[in-house]
């Protein structure tokens, strides 16, 4: 996953690095540049990895989590979870490879019930897909009890069609499979999250092959049994997007008259400018009638591209967050050296380990837009999901909270106040991924804890919906705009 709201906070960081290095004794900053990587003996890929390693390897990782974490059992009882990880490690008692290990111990990261904090399958699944093994040819997605297929790289089994059985495993079975491993903070967050990764469980549950035994509904209601080739990460990214790779786009729809602007990854600063410049650009010289931007697939990246694009889009002053927690940490003094840390954890470099910081950033986070002769004036609506992440839900918060735009769709998973700044790495034999948030973040108005942001107009689809890809969100939106009927697909 990305690092969670990095970028946010930076300005604050910058100001902090400046101030703090400038007291620094004995030898100024430099003395604390260098940071260290943790120590790491992995096992080889697939080699089975003995039970008193992967008891430590467990321990390792909760040790990690509650030295790190700024709130680790937020949504979760700490007695519940310390009883899990007994339970888990007691079954620890014979050797394992790497994945059985992570189907053992990521259970334990998905109690905490937060979508930051998870264990993936790390160096085994990227060594599998770097040297181009091959996968499971579907993108999958949850409806309820219900798996179906988002994207396909096999004809016979279409997207649309509904998963029966995958190698002899019914759908209940997987679906329950993948949320044991996935975390998140509402049961449709997770849902999103366990889709999304639900080639990884695939890998991990049955292990590489070059084919794989389905039974699948089809839109038209025929089942099929069948075989299906398995593919290349590439190949199923290729099927899963008619924009290719590109992380947001733009289109005329409903005849020209409604711009789409879809924008899936918070990324690349630089490029996300250009094609904002192009793309209002456009509008200028044809212009529109109205503006939907689509976050419901955003898992996020970088915020501040979100200041960005509502300079483009709105001429209101707003902010994407208030207050936030750090916990500080000598792990991370340690790995990140001084300038890194203190530009991540503004202020906190001279406070004692373990100690529990917040910093009131309200003031280095509110943005005002200056004058831009691109700017969109007409009306804006924001389609958002349970898959609205991070990042995108900062963006989503700031729509919400300062009325940038009419907010459609689902509440996001994640809620208005929640946790960010994850630290990854790999543990230490195994090699499996982690991700640990070391951050609270409060929204920059009051919400309430556990709430999401709440669309203005709540539109769920249906499973027929999803069959036959019909977008009741994005259809209501332009019928707002233009007056007219319109039925996307």
């Amino acid at each position: 996953m990305p690092s969670r709201r990095t970028f946010l906070y930076s300005s604050l960081g910058a100001v902090a690095a400046g101030t703090l290095a400038t007291s620094l004794p004995g030898g100024g900053p430099q003395t604390f540049f260098g940071g260290r990587p943790p120590r790491t003996e992995f096992a080889p890929i697939g080699a089975r990895i003995a039970p008193e390693l992967l008891r430590g390897e467990l321990d390792w990782l909760v040790a990690t989590l509650n030295e790190v974490a700024a709130r680790p059992y937020l949504y979760t009882d700490r007695a519940a979870f310390e009883a899990l990880h007994a339970r888990i490690r007691a079954e620890i008692h014979e050797p394992m490879d790497a994945l059985r290990f992570y189907l053992a111990a990521a259970p334990l990261f998905a109690a905490l019930n937060d979508g930051h904090a998870s264990l993936s399958t790390g160096r085994a699944f990227d060594h599998h897909i770097e040297r181009g093994g091959t996968i499971v040819p579907f993108a999958l997605q949850f409806d309820a009890d219900r798996l179906f297929v988002a994207a396909s790289a096999v004809a016979r089994v279409p997207r649309g069609s509904e998963v029966v059985e995958i190698e002899g495993v019914r759908a209940p079975d997987l679906m329950r499979g993948m949320l044991a491993v996935t975390g998140g903070q509402t049961l449709s967050l997770r849902r999103t999250f366990a889709a999304s990764r639900a080639i990884e469980y695939v890998y991990a549950r049955f292990g590489p092959r070059d084919a794989f035994a389905i039974v699948a509904r089809r839109p038209d209601g025929a089942e099929v049994a069948t075989r299906v080739r398995a593919v290349t990460l590439d190949a199923l990214q290729h099927a899963a997007s008619s924009t290719g790779s590109a992380p947001y786009t733009f289109k005329r729809i409903a005849d020209g008259r409604v711009g789409l602007i879809e924008y899936y990854s918070c990324e690349d600063a630089l490029r996300f400018h250009a094609f904002l410049e192009s793309t209002f650009a456009q509008i200028k010289a044809h212009p529109i009638e109205g503006l939907v931007i689509d976050i419901r697939q955003n898992g996020g990246g970088d915020s501040s591209l979100n200041n960005d694009l509502w300079s483009y889009a709105q001429s209101k002053s707003f902010s994407q967050g208030g207050k936030f927690s750090e916990r500080i940490a000598s792990r991370l003094k340690r790995e990140y050296g001084f300038a890194k840390y203190n530009a991540l954890y503004p202020l906190g470099w001279f406070l004692p380990n373990g100690t529990l910081f917040t910093v009131d950033a309200t003031r280095f986070t509110t943005i005002t837009p200056g004058r831009n002769p691109l700017r969109y004036d007409g009306p804006v609506y924001l389609l958002i999901g349970p898959g609205t992440f991070s990042s995108a839900q900062l963006c989503a918060l700031a729509a919400k909270d300062f009325a940038l735009a009419t907010l459609v769709g689902e509440e996001t998973g994640e809620p208005a106040n929640s946790t960010g700044e994850v630290y990854q790495g790999y543990s230490p034999h195994a090699g499996l991924g982690f991700s640990i948030p070391t951050k609270y973040f409060w929204a920059p108005k009051p919400h309430p804890d556990g709430e999401g942001v709440v669309p203005d107009v709540t539109i769920i689809p249906t499973a027929a919906d999803l069959q036959a890809g019909r977008d009741p969100a994005l259809a209501y939106a332009v019928r707002r705009i233009t007056g007219g009927v319109y039925e996307p697909g």
